[in-house]
């Protein structure tokens, strides 16, 4: 009965605020129905982002957003028991060192594996720039080596993932690039034999900025909203067609609109 929660940027002096300490993972009990803080994880990385846990609670693992580097810590004794530098594991950085390479977002346990969305893109290396893909990391649990990864476009942006656990099929949320229009969507893939099965991808004008999905079993739909429209979509999850699209915008939004993140579906 715990709670665990990453610290993901610093405050940067917002609002007067100090900056905030963006390298743990705060551990919080619930036993007695009440949340009680009892500890925390410091990790060598900071923006600890993407996180979530084994079947059986034994172990945590955690997706540094800016250096690259993922841990496995035993929730027991709050060690860190493996760790890899998922951009060049032969030739680890320093964990202190923010890259924003491979830049992880969401870490999804499923199958006794790990599944991470990069959303990585442009990056940059003083007078020289590179594209580097999106994608998907599979790693295993044990010792989180790679075992495969799929790419996408440098312009696709991979966020948040939604696994379908009875069909071993994955919803991946492509936030796209500013610069590209029409690079924002959804990806259907399925995940069989250590292989990735890519289904469809729907992108286009209509989307922007996606970041949250879900799936609704009952309706054979898949849901992806918009950061950057503020439009929630229902998708077809066999084909990808758009069922339909509505503005959660109101006025109380502002000129900006609403922003959406993640969705949940019950």
């Amino acid at each position: 009965k715990r709670l665990y929660v990453s610290r993901m940027m610093p405050m940067n002096g917002m609002m007067g605020m100090p900056e905030a300490e963006s390298n743990k993972i705060q551990v919080l009990d619930y036993s007695n129905q009440i949340l009680v803080k009892i500890t925390d994880y410091e990790l060598p990385a900071s923006a600890p982002h993407g996180l979530d846990i084994s079947d059986n609670g034994e172990f945590l693992f955690v997706a540094s957003n800016t250096s690259d580097w993922v841990y496995k810590i035993n929730t027991e004794f709050g060690e860190i028991v493996n760790e890899i530098f998922i951009t060049d594991p032969e030739n680890p950085m320093p964990p202190e060192t923010e890259i924003n390479y491979n830049k992880p977002i969401q870490l999804k346990y499923f199958d006794d594996q790990i599944f991470l969305t990069c959303s990585a893109g442009k990056f940059y290396n003083g007078q020289t720039e590179e594209d580097i893909p999106g994608k998907i990391i599979v790693l295993n649990t044990d010792d989180l080596s790679i075992k495969t990864s799929y790419n996408f476009e440098w312009y696709s942006t991979p966020w948040h993932i939604v696994i379908d656990e009875e069909n071993s099929e994955l919803f991946v949320a492509l936030a796209g690039d500013m610069g590209n229009m029409g690079s924002a969507g959804i990806a259907h893939l399925s995940f069989q034999n250590n292989e990735f099965i890519h289904h469809w991808t729907a992108t286009g004008d209509d989307f922007s900025s996606c970041h949250g999905v879900a799936i609704s079993k009952l309706y054979n739909q898949v849901y992806v909203s918009g950061r950057g429209n503020g439009i929630l979509h229902s998708l077809n999850k066999y084909d990808g067609s758009i069922i339909q699209s509505i503005s959660i915008n109101s006025m109380m939004d502002g000129m900006m609109g609403a922003m959406l993140g993640g969705i949940a579906v019950h």
